[in-house]
């Protein structure tokens, strides 16, 4: 069957021995070595790149929002808008967390999102690094039966297991208990 390994964030790159036990009833060696294991260890980045929407939302302490791009502002009912966002890690985080982009309007019912772990799950917030800023990418289709209006676009994260979201403190910007708003997107 398949073998799932959860390998820390404080692991280096190189080569690691992966040994199977197995029990070897005559053998006084009990391990059977089946390979090795290469670890290539993701480029950590702390520089702040360019972004068109300078924000500072603080997430319970775990992360900061710095910011985001929009590819636009006005979309027709079906199309999509391709959110980018920009993370700094704040503290190591024991939850892989997922963000949620919700498009939505006065009343707060969704015409559009996108939830999923950053980096379509190969930037998993338990392998985030304090001080580490992340580029995140999302593309967020609009309903096709989406009503002419403005739209409030949010975003946040949250504990899938449990659905509980994290804080937002210190906000910079308009914001709610658990969600910073993006800004609008006209339909």
């Amino acid at each position: 069957g398949d073998l799932t390994l959860a390998i820390g964030v404080a692991a280096s790159g190189g080569d690691v021995w992966l040994p199977l036990t197995w029990p070897l009833y005559a053998s006084p060696e009990p391990v059977v070595t089946i390979g090795t294991l290469r670890i290539e260890a993701r480029p950590m980045r702390t520089d702040v790149p360019p972004m068109a929407h300078r924000l500072e939302v603080d997430f319970a302490g775990k992360a900061q929002l710095l910011g985001f791009d929009l590819s636009t502002t006005e979309v027709a009912p079906g199309e999509a808008v391709d959110v980018t966002l920009y993370w700094r890690a704040s503290s190591r985080m024991d939850v892989s967390y997922k963000v949620f982009t919700h498009v939505v309007d006065q009343h707060d019912n969704f015409v559009g999102q996108r939830d999923r772990e950053p980096g379509d799950g190969s930037l998993k917030t338990t392998g985030w690094r304090p001080g580490e800023v992340l580029v995140d990418r999302y593309t967020v289709a609009v309903a096709p039966d989406a009503a002419p209006g403005t739209y409030l676009l949010k975003v946040g994260l949250y504990d899938p297991r449990t659905m509980e979201r994290l804080a937002v403190r210190n906000a910079d910007g308009p914001s709610g208990p658990d969600y910073a708003v993006l800004g609008s997107i006209r339909v």
